[in-house]
C-alpha cells in the first residue's frame, strides 16, 4: 500500500505533498485540490524563498526587504519574524 506521504520528491513532475497541522497554510504550499488533509507546493514561490534565504544569508538583503522581494516575486506576504521562523525551521 502507497502512501501520500511516501512520496519524495525526485522529479520536478511529481509532488510532494505535507499533511495539514492547522489553519495557516505555510508558505510555498496551497491546499491540495484532490487529498483532503494536505498541501501541496507552489514551486516557483519555493524556489522564490530559496533565493532570498540564499541572498539573507549572505547578508545581501535585510528580513525586512526579503519580505518584500518574496511579495514582489510571488505575490505573497510574509512578515520578518514568520520569514525568520520558516528560515530557522527550514535551512538550518
Amino acid at each position: 500500500m502507497n502512501s501520500l506521504l511516501d512520496k519524495k520528491e525526485t522529479s520536478s513532475n511529481e509532488l510532494s505533498l505535507i499533511r495539514k497541522k492547522g489553519s495557516t497554510i505555510p508558505f510555498g504550499y496551497k491546499d491540495a485540490e484532490h487529498h483532503e488533509g494536505f498541501y501541496e507546493p507552489i514551486t516557483n514561490e519555493l524556489e522564490a524563498l530559496d533565493e532570498t534565504v540564499q541572498y539573507i544569508k549572505n547578508k545581501a538583503l535585510s528580513l525586512r526587504d526579503g519580505c518584500d522581494y518574496l511579495y514582489h516575486k510571488t505575490d505573497r506576504k510574509i512578515s520578518p519574524a514568520g520569514l525568520m521562523k520558516l528560515i530557522n525551521k527550514r535551512y538550518k
